[in-house]
Parts: structure tokens; C-alpha cells; sequence
């Protein structure tokens, strides 16, 4: 199923925000491995 948004971006802005949706998720990602092994002392 494709995914769905509220309105259809230039191909130009998808990649943008596609781009900073995947930095969002490592960013996201890379804190909650920071959390867990900081809570581990």
C-alpha cells in the first residue's frame, strides 16, 4: 500500500522530507540506545 498524505509534494520536497523523517528516526533511535546502556550503571 503506498503511503498516504494529506496532499501530494513535488518529488523534490518528498526527498527533503523524507530525508529528515529518517534523521528523525536515527536521532530517535540513537537516544533510546543512549537511555537504555546510561541505565545500565
Amino acid at each position: 500500500m503506498p503511503h498516504e498524505s494529506p496532499r501530494h509534494y513535488p518529488h523534490k520536497e518528498q526527498a527533503i522530507y523524507g530525508r529528515i523523517f529518517n534523521h528523525l528516526e536515527e536521532v530517535r533511535a540513537a537516544v533510546a540506545a543512549f537511555v537504555v546502556t546510561d541505565n545500565e550503571d
